[in-house]
């Protein structure tokens, strides 16, 4: 079995070595997969491949999920696990691990719901209450999606999960992205105007065309 080096290079710690079956990353990834063809190592006796701009902890969750166990699990959820997770993404992004990509976008989408439901408050209370305690926590969430939206880092995925995460955002762009949604649905799934709409339909929020501007039912 042929084992590949993984060398990190960080700012703040000396080179670390990662190893990973070859073959995993072969298959999983068409950016390791061409650049092992090409002979792309910074080390050919050792196979030695260096990575920079990522974390240990980054690189190894997003590797753990290759070899079929779970995203590792963060007990609490708070702004240092939203970035951590960001972090995996960006990482599994630029090395096109869509199976990495696919969990965080299932984690988006659940913690979407559960910072608005959790208190078992509705969202229009949420939405007039600046004080709600996890205020913070969905702003920051709330970008960091519309981040992975602008800077297309969703284009690898499935239709249904990019239009999935789309849903989950939709009913909050009204105020902080006015148009936003209206916009991606122009190159969205035809079908995903109407189950935003169907979505948006419960938290007494329409949009006045698919086309338009999203405007809120006063």
């Amino acid at each position: 079995m042929t084992w590949v080096n993984l060398i990190l290079k960080t700012e703040s710690k000396p080179d670390q070595t990662i190893r990973v079956m070859k073959f995993v990353l072969d298959l999983s990834s068409p950016v390791f997969l061409a650049a092992f063809k090409e002979n792309n190592f910074s080390n050919a006796a050792s196979l030695e491949y260096v990575i920079t701009g990522y974390s240990e902890t980054v690189v190894k969750s997003a590797i753990r999920r290759l070899n079929g166990y779970a995203l590792d699990d963060i007990e609490n959820f708070d702004a240092e696990a939203i970035e951590f997770y960001m972090e995996v993404y960006l990482f599994a992004n630029e090395y096109q691990l869509t199976s990495v990509k696919r969990d965080i976008i299932e984690r988006l989408i659940f913690w979407m719901s559960h910072l608005w439901h959790n208190d078992g408050s509705p969202l229009v209370k949420h939405k007039e209450d600046e004080n709600y305690r996890h205020r913070p926590l969905f702003e920051q969430l709330f970008e960091s999606i519309i981040t992975l939206y602008d800077s297309s880092a969703l284009y690898d995925l499935d239709t249904s999960y990019k239009d999935s995460l789309l849903i989950s955002t939709a009913r909050f762009c009204d105020k902080k992205k006015p148009g936003y949604v209206a916009e991606k649905c122009k190159s969205a799934d035809e079908n995903i105007p109407i189950a935003i709409s169907s979505s948006l339909q419960s938290w007494d929020i329409e949009i006045a065309t698919f086309y338009n501007p999203v405007v809120r039912t006063e």
